[in-house]
């Protein structure tokens, strides 16, 4: 006999079943960001129809729900109107490759990368909706005035289109390695 069903996905939960349903939805983003960003035709698509429905229809099914962050909680309760005590923080874990990585020294990455200042390291990718050009352009004003460098390392950084700075310095890889 089945008690409980966690789907890992945020759609795909059943509608009917005498068993507790736990939905995962790791952020808002699918539904506040890129569907503002749609043309109407889009919006009314079958396929963008159907994605809409599934996952209401989980939400609906859900007796609780699990999310990766105190801020996805607070999202998910504003934007769904999903009661907070329902939510469950579960915070993303250590990818077990890394859990026994030697820690290389703050200098030796330093040395490593080229960096000779205190620095900020983002590492990721760039979609829009993680909006990097708004962290340069937030950032690129202390490099300066507090003596600091940004390095922002992801596949394709380099083309981005990121201005050119003395403290900004751009990475296309970083192994985990040296993330550890």
């Amino acid at each position: 006999k089945l008690d409980v069903l966690h789907c890992p996905h945020h759609f795909g939960l059943p509608t009917t079943g005498k068993f507790k349903k736990v939905l995962t939805l790791h952020d808002s983003i699918e539904d506040q960001f890129y569907q503002a960003k749609m043309r109407l035709s889009q919006r009314l698509s079958w396929s963008q129809l159907n994605s809409d429905l599934l996952r209401r229809l989980s939400r609906n099914n859900a007796a609780c729900f699990i999310t990766v962050s105190e801020h996805s909680k607070k999202d998910l309760a504003q934007f769904y109107g999903i009661p907070s005590e329902t939510i469950h923080v579960t915070h993303n874990a250590v990818d077990p490759a890394l859990a026994n990585q030697t820690v290389i020294p703050r200098d030796s990455f330093a040395k490593k990368f080229g960096l000779h200042k205190p620095y900020l390291l983002y590492v990721g990718g760039f979609d829009e909706r993680k909006n990097i050009p708004f962290l340069v352009k937030t950032v690129i004003d202390l490099i300066t005035s507090q003596n600091i460098e940004l390095v922002i390392a992801g596949h394709g950084v380099t083309a981005q289109g990121f201005p050119k700075h003395q403290g900004l310095h751009l990475i296309d890889y970083v192994p985990e390695s040296d993330l550890a």
